[in-house]
């Protein structure tokens, strides 16, 4: 009872399927229908682990199974002080048998103690894009007030959340809500030096404008992060993937990260002080659940001669912009009526409404971006995000040209290598010169090899003389440097290339290449690039450099994305292609 379950598709294309269930009213399933986000191979769980959290085919972002561990659950720092619920216990959750409830019998208590115990919510009513649960029953407990969780489809993998508490009472009933978003993950191995960062899970929080506080799951078991500052979106990430809730109408919005040692990592969004519900005074609109067979003055019918939806009544400025637009086109009692209802909302009288985002989805740039608050910023670009943002768009353009991944970091490559042909072609020219030098650079070594400083001086006057900067063949690494980094980043961030085929034997350009084809071509290439690169060492140290460089990067290549390796590939062999030619044309001419 209380499940919901609904697949949505977008422009043709399944996005994810979705399951609510009545245990916190939340999601127990939220699986991503896009092949290319399966989990193509089964993963083993650890003892205790159900196996269906690594079971192979569409990949689940639910990977708790607790009812207090599910993402987005609903819970309350304060709840209803004073106030009193009696509960029938029909299907106990996990922490109502640890309380030592027993399904038929009859709770009475502190609306938290209650609520803490036994946070099954009734499912009133459903549709293709929305579900409404309430706490608690309606139609069965005892309570004089309620908790109604709206859950409706933005669009994309964003779902709206609107929790609206209602009083009906004849005091105060406070409210302190916080939603947690927690995730489970495996412990994972440190891997080598050479290996690539494991894929972890992170705790991630937005305050201020844009300061983005993100911890590593590990590094928090056993303590907490309470950044300073009015959140505006807290969620927990790994490398390709994000849950996250955001403040839509939530004010004094704060966030707690935090790990337990059962490998649940915990992102928690809260108000930072409690809020008064008052009781209403004078007319009050009551929500169709409640009470149905009474004639009461129905929400519904508000919102409906307002022309807005029930959510927006509960909004005041909304209501309030609807009013005025339509209080001369009302019968006068309607109108008197609709006003009362609207001063007890707008003085958070009679209910309260608390206004949230959660998306559950891939890192896709374009969708974070849509969210309007920096859920971008979760993306892990390092401090080089200024070159691989507009890298990744590159590629995402070129890939619109070329529906082929390997085709469009081919095309980048080719762009950079062009961006960058003016000063790598001064630099080998400057190389080349250099050489030139080598039997003057050997007589002056000879003539003052005892004197160190003498010879330094000479040389910096050859160098002068002769105008050569003798680091100016240093050039085309320095620039490519943090261009290799950043791709780097790009591909190991960019959910774009997150198992997106190469072709023949290559399946997922993020991993590295199973059989460590394309390293050891990458190895031969910078073997040749070696060769034909003028030096002005001594034999014995240009030929130690000759296979100490390519074997020493084909080592560190090896276990790098296959996509780098690509790019570094395609990268040498048009530096190869380059130096051959500008070593014919600057080649002096044979007399």
């Amino acid at each position: 009872p209380g499940r919901v379950e609904w697949t949505f598709s977008e422009d043709g294309a399944p996005l994810y399927r979705a399951v609510l269930s009545a245990r916190s009213a939340t999601f127990v399933c939220f699986e991503l229908l896009n092949p290319q986000y399966e989990r193509r191979e089964p993963v083993a769980m650890p003892a205790g682990v159900g196996a269906w959290l690594g079971a192979a085919g569409p990949l689940n972002l639910v990977t708790t199974w607790d009812t207090e561990f599910l993402p987005f659950n609903l819970s309350f720092l304060a709840l209803a002080d004073g106030h009193e619920v009696t509960r029938i216990v029909r299907n106990p959750t996990v922490t109502a048998q640890r309380a030592g409830w027993k399904v038929g019998e009859t709770r009475t208590g502190k609306a938290l103690d209650i609520y803490k115990a036994d946070p099954t919510y009734s499912l009133v009513s459903q549709s293709d894009s929305e579900a409404v649960y309430v706490w608690p029953d309606p139609l069965a407990d005892k309570s004089d007030f309620y908790i109604e969780k709206r859950f409706s489809r933005v669009g994309g993998f964003s779902v709206a959340l609107s929790v609206t508490v209602f009083n009906f009472s004849a005091s105060d009933v406070t409210t302190q809500p916080q939603i947690e978003v927690h995730a489970w993950e495996a412990e994972k191995a440190t891997g080598g030096m050479f290996s690539p960062p494991p894929n972890v899970a992170e705790g991630l929080c937005v305050t201020g404008d844009s300061d983005l506080e993100r911890e590593i799951g590990a590094d928090l078991v056993g303590k907490t992060d309470n950044p300073p500052g009015e959140s505006r979106w807290t969620g927990v990430g790994d490398r390709y993937f994000l849950r996250a809730v955001i403040a839509r109408g939530l004010t004094e919005a704060r966030c707690i990260l935090s790990a337990g040692s059962n490998g649940v990592v915990s992102a928690t969004m809260y108000r930072a002080n409690p809020y008064a519900v008052g009781a209403a005074q004078g007319a009050a609109c009551h929500p169709g659940w409640y009470r149905p067979a009474e004639k009461l003055l129905r929400c519904t019918e508000v919102a409906s001669s307002l022309g807005i939806s029930a959510t927006e009544l509960f909004s005041p400025s909304t209501a309030e912009k609807a009013y005025s637009q339509k209080k001369d086109s009302l019968p006068q009692l309607q109108s008197e009526e609709t006003l009362s209802v609207l001063k007890n909302l707008g003085a958070s009288r009679g209910a309260v409404l608390y206004q949230y985002e959660l998306y559950l989805g891939p890192k896709d740039i374009d969708r974070l971006q849509e969210s309007g608050v920096g859920l971008e910023d979760s993306l892990d670009f390092w401090v080089l995000g200024f070159i691989s943002k507009p890298m990744l768009y590159l590629l995402r353009w070129f890939y619109s040209l070329v529906p082929h991944w390997a085709v469009a970091i081919l095309l980048l490559t080719v762009l950079v290598k062009l961006a960058l042909l003016y000063w790598t072609q001064k630099s080998y020219a400057q190389m080349q010169r250099m050489a030139s030098l080598k039997p003057m650079m050997e007589a002056l070594k000879e003539k003052y090899g005892k004197d160190k400083e003498r010879l330094n001086q000479e040389m910096m006057s050859l160098y002068k003389r002769e105008k050569v900067n003798p680091l100016g063949g240093c050039l085309p690494m320095l620039l490519q440097m943090p261009i290799w980094i950043a791709l780097y980043r790009t591909i190991y961030s960019a959910v774009d290339l997150y198992q997106a085929p190469l072709g023949l034997w290559i399946t997922d350009l993020s991993a590295p290449d199973p059989y460590f084809v394309l390293p050891l071509v990458l190895g031969a290439s910078m073997f040749l690039q070696q060769k034909l690169t003028p030096t002005t060492m001594d034999s014995a140290q240009a030929k130690m450099m000759l296979y100490i460089m390519p074997v020493m990067f084909t080592v560190f290549m090896l276990f790098l994305p296959s996509g780098l390796n690509l790019y570094i590939l395609v990268n040498t062999i048009l530096s190869l292609g380059q130096q051959y030619y500008l070593r014919k044309k600057l080649s002096p001419s044979p007399m």
